[in-house]
């Protein structure tokens, strides 16, 4: 048995105010097919103020088997970065442009190659330093350390020795003394031990690079039709990329919370909140129109994988869209006419919620 609830909801956003002063804006990097976040403010603030999630990406070299807990860069997904771009919160970057090196940036980057070479080293050179003076001074405590032991065992062993022949009274020593019955003082070497290697710093900030140029003219763009004339970014370029946009949207409208939803069997899985706190309500499955066919053996596997995961299915239609022919999609997008959250008509979305009846969901 299949319950169905039907309800409608528009894409409508609404867009930044205009203000006098110049907004500050996320960079979203763009390299080698991928949509980075390179800094950790700035994808703090995709999350607290956009509620965007992505997926960190990043792995320490050294720790090829870390796959639970990773860090920068955050990669953002297609729907994501159409997102914040349309609602002027992000600029995307060329970075192969922006570090498009000239004849006369050459000679820069050689002495800076040049500078962090003798830098490298000179922190090498005090870092050695340092552990041998560590190694030193460890050395010389336990030598000082073992000399006082030693005295002090030796004074023990006089003062047994004139306590049993105090108690003899005639001055001999005890059988079974043997005066060298003192209990033995273990060193704790663990804990003179030299400490801990050494860390060098190398700096990584693109932004140091005396040729790197984000601001270039040809490295930013802050629209989508701008970033489409220039080949750098595409999406949405189809019918269905163009429904999952408005989906996604559509659940942005509503304060939810996405991230991919491959786990669960649907395009998104759908939180009620950041994703930190609150555990996923839905998993959701695009349809590109109310036509678009639904094979009935993926309606029960959907209804049934959902409740499997304690989660409703939600089955999200679009219609109303102008086109969804690709070539009249993508030449809107030259034109212009999608870098505006508030007049792109990208079509209404439909939301189905599929569970099966009598399992608690």
């Amino acid at each position: 048995m299949v319950e169905a609830e039907a309800g409608s909801s528009t894409m409508a956003a609404t867009a930044a105010g205009n203000s006098s002063v110049e907004p500050v804006h996320i960079t979203i990097s763009r390299e080698s097919g991928a949509a980075l976040i390179w800094t950790s403010a700035e994808a703090s603030q995709v999350r607290a103020q956009h509620g965007i999630v992505g997926l960190l990406v990043g792995s320490l070299p050294l720790m090829p088997q870390q796959n639970v807990f990773l860090g920068l860069p955050l990669s953002l997904f297609d729907e994501e970065v159409v997102y914040l771009v349309r609602r002027g919160a992000a600029v995307l970057v060329d970075e192969a442009e922006a570090h498009g090196v000239s004849a006369q940036d050459e000679v820069a980057a050689a002495r800076l190659h040049e500078d962090r070479a003798i830098d490298r080293e000179e922190q090498q050179r005090r870092a050695r330093a340092l552990a041998q003076e560590t190694k030193s001074k460890y050395e010389r405590e336990m030598k000082e350390k073992g000399a006082a032991s030693k005295d002090k065992k030796n004074k023990e062993a006089m003062a047994r020795r004139q306590e049993r022949k105090e108690k003899k009274g005639d001055g001999s020593d005890d059988l079974f003394g043997g005066g060298g019955g003192t209990s033995q003082d273990k060193d704790k070497e663990e804990e003179g031990k030299v400490g801990g290697g050494y860390s060098i710093h190398i700096p990584t900030d693109s932004n140091s690079m005396p040729w790197y140029r984000q601001r270039a003219p040809k490295a930013t763009y802050r629209t989508l039709s701008q970033a489409a004339k220039a080949g750098l970014w595409t999406y949405p370029r189809t019918a269905e990329q163009q429904a999952r946009c408005a989906v996604f949207e559509a659940l942005r409208a509503k304060d939810y919370y996405m991230s991919k939803g491959l786990r669960f069997g649907g395009d998104l899985v759908v939180y009620p909140g950041d994703p930190l706190r609150y555990h996923s309500h839905f998993t959701a499955t695009v349809q590109t129109t109310r036509q678009s066919s639904f094979p009935v053996q993926e309606l029960v596997a959907a209804g049934r994988l959902g409740t499997a995961v304690k989660k409703a299915h939600l089955l999200c239609s679009v219609h109303g869209q102008e086109d969804v022919d690709d070539a009249k999609i993508i030449a809107r997008r030259l034109e212009g006419a999608d870098d505006d959250a508030r007049t792109s008509s990208w079509g209404d979305v439909d939301f189905f919620s599929l569970t099966w009846a009598g399992f608690g969901t």
